[in-house]
């Protein structure tokens, strides 16, 4: 089978599956349209918006062209596609290629509905939506026109499409070494975390929490790293004692899952119908923005707790994450659609 990745490379994962894909002996290709800041890999670079407005237009026709040669079927992330406006979508359809539309979270969960269901949740202190929620209705109802698979990436998104598959992120595993666990005794406890966005990772109430514990005589330390090379960030999290990954969603998310897998203990918001609705509870102490401060003021002070966290990542990682079982998840659905 050939499969394209396009055209964002958002948390590394397009990257991480097609190499997993690859590995299981079919061609597996990732495009984007611009790098990630973060500076994830990818194999292909269309780097059009460079280029003067009408001469943009045919470069990427052209591409399209070459691309629709060369692949059977078109993976996309994040709500979007290789045109603007989705026009490529149709033509791919009538050239015979099949498409997967596979949500990622502020692409599809849909701000105002989300508000008026609970408190706590990912919109809560966004100030505005990236894009509105008839927007989001509407590529929701252009995905289920267009798309032959739907698939989200966290139990909360099927909220938002509930005819999605659930494929969960992935980790290239034997890339992660194994680290032992933080020593169980300190004089200072390092907490880190690494907000992608502080708005919706909710990194204020974190800061506020540190703030108390330090003003109590916890011997505690924020570190937070943001905007910066992934390589950075997985240092960072070999360094620290407890990690905080975020505080609103009510699940967890790459961050979490690195962490977990280089033995540290992690603490997010974790709903319990969204658990019931993955089918698993992960090793994570959940914590709100209310409960922040407690939960770290009990993780501090409990090295038993803390190192059953620590002992528990990595196996959970191993069996719910790891790339090479994701990656034959992906195969069964493009089977089912691929004649």
């Amino acid at each position: 089978m050939r499969i394209l990745h396009a055209p964002t490379n958002i948390a590394g994962q397009p990257y991480v599956l097609s190499r997993a894909l690859r590995r299981l002996g079919h061609v597996s290709d990732v495009l984007v349209t611009r790098r990630h800041p973060f500076g994830y890999s990818q194999d292909i670079v269309f780097d059009f918006d460079r280029l003067w407005t009408p001469w943009r237009q045919v470069r990427k026709a052209f591409a399209l062209l070459h691309l629709r040669k060369s692949y059977d079927l078109f993976h996309f992330y994040y709500g979007e596609s290789l045109l603007a406006r989705h026009r490529d979508l149709p033509m791919l359809k009538r050239a015979g290629k099949r498409i997967v539309f596979h949500f990622r979270g502020c692409d599809i969960r849909m701000r105002g509905l989300e508000l008026a269901r609970r408190a706590t949740c990912a919109c809560k202190d966004c100030p505005a939506p990236c894009s509105s929620d008839p927007e989001k209705e509407s590529l929701r109802d252009l995905a289920r026109r267009l798309a032959d698979r739907t698939l989200v990436a966290t139990p909360d998104l099927l909220e938002w499409v509930p005819e999605a598959d659930l494929v969960t992120q992935a980790i290239e595993l034997g890339a992660l070494p194994e680290l032992p666990p933080p020593a169980v005794k300190k004089d200072r406890y390092v907490i880190l975390h690494a907000p992608s966005d502080p708005l919706i990772k909710g990194t204020c109430y974190l800061r506020t929490a540190i703030a108390h514990l330090r003003s109590r005589g916890y011997p505690v330390d924020l570190r937070l790293v943001s905007g910066r090379p992934h390589s950075e960030v997985r240092q960072a999290i070999a360094e620290a004692d407890i990690v905080v990954d975020q505080l609103l969603v009510g699940w967890y998310g790459n961050f979490a899952i690195e962490a977990m897998a280089s033995s540290r203990p992690v603490v997010a918001y974790i709903r319990d119908d969204l658990a019931r609705r993955a089918g698993f509870s992960p090793p994570i102490l959940s914590a709100t923005p209310d409960s922040i401060e407690r939960v770290l003021e009990e993780l501090v002070a409990n090295d038993r707790v803390r190192a059953g966290l620590a002992r528990a990542g990595r196996p959970f990682v191993s069996r719910i994450h790891d790339a090479g079982r994701i990656a034959s998840q992906l195969l069964d659905c493009y089977r089912s659609i691929v004649g």
